[in-house]
């Protein structure tokens, strides 16, 4: 089974993305809306991909690499980015 992580602060994205990728059996899905929370997700389970907003509330979508850089972690990660309005 894949462990997916997806990090999106607007809620309703985050569970639309979730349902949607939910339908693949194979798949076991982690969702946080912080950067914060997906650092703590990170350090109990890596995930084998990333899901990730570019503009959170904490911090930048881009300072991932750089986390998980220092965690010798090599985990693609996909940067997307969307508005509700």
């Amino acid at each position: 089974m894949h462990h997916l992580l997806i990090l999106e602060d607007e809620e309703l994205l985050r569970a639309s993305v979730r349902r949607g990728l939910s339908q693949i059996a194979s798949i076991e899905i982690v969702d946080v809306g912080t950067f914060a929370q997906a650092l703590e997700a990170i350090d109990e389970r890596p995930p084998d991909l990333v899901l990730s907003d570019l503009n959170l509330p904490d911090r930048s979508g881009i300072e991932l690499l750089g986390e998980l850089g220092a965690r010798n972690l090599a985990i693609p990660i996909v940067f997307m980015s969307a508005y509700l309005e």
